[in-house]
């Protein structure tokens, strides 16, 4: 994944084409390298080691920088990951519409869930994005998405017999493990430690990268395919595996009163069919949710908003109106039909996002405009609604340099987006 997600292929059912569009794209992924590892460290040659080694002082200041090396590199792996969960929420807003079961097929050398905030131990307080990863999961359940993650890293080698470039790593370990406050945990020079500090306590760098895919792979009812070179060969094991897929509904016995926000598991069985694997979603999200903060709620969509997929799982119309210079009218009309009502007293109530992203020639943010529409219809608007749409009209100040406006609508309720992109030179004079 770069700094933006790219669609490999849309949604298809033509497998041909897919594993052809698999094959174009080529896989950067590498298992030689990994995102820690110090350039200081990579300089390093068995003299140059024990010299450092052998001086105190000299081990302070390279373990100063290798620190700060890994420092940076814990901010670029933040950045990776909360840009990961925000690529696949997207796809799962993009696919909300779509109607049965769909895979999606994660090719990525995946993250660790959980890292180490203290560099110079490796066993500092652990950082997780697990509230980023439940984020996601409520997304691809609700959508019907399932995900199959494929390591494009193939199969992976123990460290310590890789062929190409294992001294930086060794290099690394050994001056974090001489120093006082790493030795005193992880067993002092002699102790061949992990070279990704990221990586909380003892785990392996490299299993500690699949936690996530399976994870996501058993929540949302797919398949995690790792320590294979095979990855054409696992793209359509996955892509096979909806030859045999079926619908099955249910809901709680309790109803509403069971609208927790917590996760509740599902277990499916076939009488009769011993031998037969049967994957499907692990649960299922209470309706009821805590609701975000509001800066926080909107910092989210407007991260979906920017992608290049069309968020269909609100649909909405959009027109343009140009009025004085700089001005225009924006009209937005809503599928009530996709947005969640509470109905109390012959009163309806929702309520919704409302966010207008301003972007110039190269996709470059100008400006924000968002608020909050709360919905309390009577009996008599409510059915009106249901027949003609939810309007809106607001008037927007449109920034200098602006060029395209996107549109975004999302249901505070369940979290759903829609979104339409509007190019502001073709419809404004």
């Amino acid at each position: 994944m770069t700094q933006r997600l790219h669609v490999v292929h849309p949604l298809s059912h033509d497998v041909a084409s897919l594993t052809k569009a698999l094959d174009r794209k080529a896989v950067s992924a590498t298992a030689s390298s990994i995102e820690t590892e110090s350039s200081l460290a990579q300089t390093l040659d068995g003299n140059k080691l024990d010299q450092i080694l052998s001086d105190p002082r000299v081990r302070d200041i390279a373990e100063t920088q290798i620190a700060s090396d890994q420092s940076i590199a814990i901010t670029r792996l933040t950045d990776r990951i909360t840009r990961t969960f925000g690529a696949l929420e997207n796809i799962a807003h993009h696919l909300a519409t779509v109607p049965g079961r769909k895979s999606l097929l994660w090719v990525s050398a995946a993250f660790p869930m959980v890292v180490s905030s203290d560099i110079r131990t490796g066993t500092g307080s652990p950082h997780s994005f697990d509230s980023l990863a439940q984020r996601v999961f409520r997304s691809m359940t609700t959508a019907g998405v399932s995900v199959y993650p494929i390591d494009a890293r193939g199969l992976l080698v123990d460290r310590l017999y890789r062929a190409k470039d294992p001294f930086a790593r060794y290099a690394m370990s050994q001056v974090l493990g001489a120093s006082q406050s790493r030795g005193r945990q992880r067993g002092g020079r002699g102790t061949f430690v992990s070279s990704d500090p990221l990586v909380h306590g003892e785990r392996d760098e490299n299993t500690a990268h699949h936690d996530i895919m399976q994870d996501i792979a058993k929540r949302t009812g797919g398949r995690a395919f790792f320590d294979s070179n095979a990855v054409a060969k696992a793209a359509l094991d996955a892509i096979s595996d909806n030859a045999g897929a079926y619908t099955l509904g249910f809901y709680p016995a309790g109803g509403s009163d069971e609208a927790d926000g917590k996760f509740h598991r599902l277990q499916v069985k076939l009488k009769g069919r011993d031998g037969t694997q049967i994957r499907h979603r692990e649960g299922y999200f209470a309706a009821a949710v805590k609701p975000p903060k509001d800066e926080l709620r909107r910092d989210s969509m407007l991260v979906l908003m920017n992608g290049p997929l069309r968020l269909d799982a609100i649909p909405l119309a959009v027109q343009c109106v140009p009025l004085d210079p700089g001005k225009a009218r924006v009209v937005i009309r809503v599928d009530p039909t996709a947005i969640t009502f509470r109905e109390s007293s012959s009163q309806w109530s929702g309520e919704l996002e409302i966010a207008l992203l301003y972007l110039d020639g190269a996709d470059q943010r100008r400006g924000v405009t968002a608020e909050t529409l709360r919905l309390n219809l009577s009996a008599v608007e409510y059915a009106q609604a249901m027949e003609q749409g939810i309007n809106y009209r607001l008037e927007a100040l449109l920034p200098k340099d602006a060029k395209v406006l996107i549109v975004g609508v999302r249901d505070n309720a369940d979290g759903r987006l829609g979104t339409v992109r509007v190019n502001l030179e073709t419809v404004l004079p």
